[in-house]
């Protein structure tokens, strides 16, 4: 009789981490560091070997605080997949579970990643370097906007030269970013001519953001650049990630 390879959930908080094994039920609870995560992996290395090119582990992105793991897990061997936060809601909805807490939160994902299809977590330094990059510099650009505003209704001579002074200093950071993102260091084989298409779109000069897929609004000329769709994806990722 063949047997059901079990499934993991794993539900991050800042500081725990809360494990359920499905069909199995056992649950379990870790710290969120260095120390948390070994102990993560000890445990759920039997369950990794026995689901090889299977489900194996699913968890849901908590802001950031899953990144730690989900690399300690990956350079353990185990198999991890990434479990989107609105189709679990609706898979528990309609499974009728209707408290929500880190534990059911757990036994949630472990039987969502054995029922549904999900997605590989794949470990990526150098496409991870350039989302923290960019969501940073959409960050700069949203601050630098909202000084504006507030200079345009200042009537302090001071007021207003500080306000000045941060602008400066934010037009710098810009400057000094755009030249991070565009470094060839930071390509990726995922990521094709990624330095050449932040080089020749005038989006990432000073405050505008990154558009630089299909006709880039910011561009001098749109038709000349190329596009580029994992853009898209990179700036989906960055504003989860931010």
């Amino acid at each position: 009789m063949a047997q059901i390879a079990p499934t993991v959930g794993v539900d991050v908080s800042k500081q725990r981490l809360d494990v359920a094994v499905h069909p199995d039920e056992a649950r379990f609870s870790t710290s969120n560091d260095c120390a948390g995560w070994r102990e993560l992996c000890r445990r759920l290395g039997p369950i990794g070997a026995r689901a090889i090119g299977a489900r194996a582990i699913g968890i849901e992105p908590s802001g950031g605080y899953e990144r730690g793991v989900i690399v300690a897990m990956l350079n353990a061997g185990l198999p991890v997949r990434s479990v989107n936060p609105w189709k679990l809601r609706q898979f528990a909805k309609a499974a009728g579970w209707l408290a929500k807490n880190d534990r059911h939160d757990a036994q949630a994902i472990a039987c969502f990643v054995a029922t549904l299809p999900t997605r590989a977590v794949q470990h990526d330094p150098a496409r991870r370097h350039l989302v923290e990059l960019v969501t940073a510099r959409r960050q700069i650009v949203d601050l630098r906007q909202e000084i504006g505003n507030q200079i345009e209704h200042l009537a302090d001579p001071e007021l207003r030269r500080m306000q000045e002074r941060r602008i400066r200093q934010t037009d710098a950071d810009l400057v000094r970013l755009d030249r991070r993102i565009a470094e060839p260091s930071l390509r990726s084989p995922r990521l094709p001519g990624a330095t050449t298409c932040f080089v020749r779109c005038r989006a990432l000069v000073r405050f505008s953001p990154p558009l630089c897929w299909r006709c880039c609004p910011n561009s001098a000329a749109p038709q000349t650049v190329r596009s580029v769709p994992w853009l898209v994806s990179f700036r989906m990722t960055s504003t989860a990630a931010g």
